[in-house]
């Protein structure tokens, strides 16, 4: 009886270690302080603050750059690279205003409006005060240009 009251405790124990394991991998990634860059949309500028991940590095070697970005279900701003980036793509189930991801390896993608997603993507960065970006994206396509910080 002893051995199984043993056994039945170190199972807990293995088991209580392991479900904080996954709950660490869900969490959202880790953001690198002071690392941003800066999108321009029309005369506006904005502030994104980056994740820490393979794509945000892969994508900064290509800036500063100017896309045009086309409007998908009146919430979205998409653009299709023309190459292909590192991925860490994760279920995401909700899409924050001003959210920045990477839809499947090589699209570009803005968010300004909030919703529900079965969609998955590699998180790249968000933009923090973002009141004003629904109304400043518009409609149709629009011309972005993603800027570092000098």
């Amino acid at each position: 009886m002893r051995k199984i009251l043993l056994l039945c405790l170190a199972a807990f124990i293995f088991l209580s270690g392991c479900s904080k394991t996954s709950q660490a991998i869900k969490q959202t990634p880790r953001i690198k302080e002071c690392d941003k860059m800066y999108m321009r949309i029309n005369q506006h500028i904005f502030e994104v603050h980056l994740y820490d991940n393979p794509t945000v590095q892969a994508l900064k070697t290509y800036l500063p750059m100017s896309v045009t970005m086309k409007d998908l279900h009146q919430n979205e701003k998409y653009h299709y690279f023309n190459q292909s980036l590192p991925t860490q793509i994760e279920d995401i189930d909700y899409i924050h205003t001003g959210e920045l991801m990477l839809f499947e390896t090589n699209c570009l993608v803005l968010f300004y409006d909030d919703f529900s997603t079965n969609y998955a993507y590699t998180r790249i960065g968000y933009i923090e005060n973002n009141d004003e970006i629904k109304n400043i994206l518009g409609e149709g396509q629009v011309e972005v240009e993603f800027l570092l910080d000098d």
